[in-house]
């Protein structure tokens, strides 16, 4: 009924109200100091979603101890109000091989969120087939060889595998083994995502050493400079032959036949049948080396001689002559293959 002095809200009018429902008290005071307050509320809502951004798709490679992936990455928020992320793998966690579709949320004080997602891809690392393997590819039986590989890019470990018979073992790019059976060695390089495509080597075990070969078939004579070829049968288990001749032979072959050119030589051939055990006995065969003769010399004989007597006529010996060719006058008669003729 008298002038009201004052009215004083309280928080007072221009306040800044948080998010949710605030009581706000209005006190009326009159000159003589009397007071009457009321109240109200006033109620703050956020209704504006916060905004994320994911990382762009993630491509990684698998631990080759496991196989899989730990991957960290790290999502953005924004809103008008505070926010909080959370992803779902979490950022940290561990992934397998393939691809996961991530989803990170961004969530305000309301209630109110947004997502996206992206892709994480880890990537299979098992091992690429290994490179030739190196060792001998023909052995003796119950020898001891050892067969190796580069090593493969990524592999934790080897598994070796041999023929029947053999014997030995390895987790490393090399292996030292005990001959048996003929057959195929194989290697596969190894970690925790598997194991690579095999590589194989074909490998030829010998029994024994092989049997002397049999008669060298070729002429036991010949003549100088001429070309001869010489030959044995195959022998059973021989996977080469080494042949020798006289000194200026020449000619080289390592299957059981050779050709050779002759020198002024004779001699011995010989040839063994080898194989990884060893060589056989050698088999041999003389051969005598023809010369190109020199003319014979002066006959010796009368120049000049009766009809129908009888006459001798000779030469001196000649240097590697074995026999010698007579040719007489029409009319005579008379043959020999000696010095001499009558």
């Amino acid at each position: 009924n008298c002038s009201v002095s004052t009215i004083v809200s309280n928080p007072a009018s221009g306040s800044v109200f948080v998010v949710g429902t605030t009581t706000v008290t209005s006190t009326a005071t009159d000159i003589y100091g009397n007071t009457t307050a009321c109240p109200f509320t006033v109620t703050v809502t956020d209704n504006e979603l916060p905004t994320v951004t994911c990382p762009s798709n993630i491509t990684i490679n698998a631990d080759i101890t496991t196989c899989q992936a730990v991957v960290t990455f790290t999502p953005t928020g924004n809103d008008n109000c505070s926010v909080s992320l959370a992803s779902n793998p979490a950022s940290g966690s561990s992934f397998v091989v393939g691809t996961t579709t991530v989803t990170s949320t961004a969530t305000d004080q309301a209630g109110n969120s947004s997502s996206c997602s992206f892709t994480v891809t880890v990537l299979d690392v098992t091992p690429v087939q290994p490179g030739q393997i190196t060792g001998n590819i023909e052995v003796c039986i119950g020898s001891t060889q050892t067969y190796s590989i580069a090593s493969v890019t990524g592999a934790l470990s080897y598994s070796w595998t041999l023929p029947s018979g053999w014997s030995g073992n390895s987790t490393s790019n090399s292996i030292t083994a005990t001959a048996g059976n003929s057959g195929t060695i194989s290697v596969t390089a190894n970690n925790a995502c598997g194991s690579s495509t095999p590589q194989t080597l074909s490998v030829l075990v010998d029994l024994g050493v092989p049997a002397q070969p049999g008669i060298i078939t070729g002429l036991s004579s010949a003549c100088q400079n001429s070309i001869q070829t010489y030959s044995i049968a195959s022998v059973t288990g021989a996977s080469s032959y080494t042949w020798s001749a006289p000194g200026g032979w020449t000619g080289t072959s390592t299957t059981n036949s050779i050709t050779f050119t002759l020198s002024n030589a004779g001699g011995n051939i010989s040839v063994t049948a080898n194989n990884a055990c060893g060589s056989s006995l050698p088999a041999t065969l003389t051969v005598t080396v023809l010369h190109v003769l020199s003319a014979p010399g002066t006959i010796s004989g009368p120049v000049a001689s009766c009809q129908g007597s009888t006459q001798t006529f000779t030469i001196a010996p000649v240097t590697g002559a074995t026999s010698y060719n007579w040719t007489l006058p029409i009319g005579w008669t008379g043959s020999s293959t000696s010095t001499s003729i009558t």
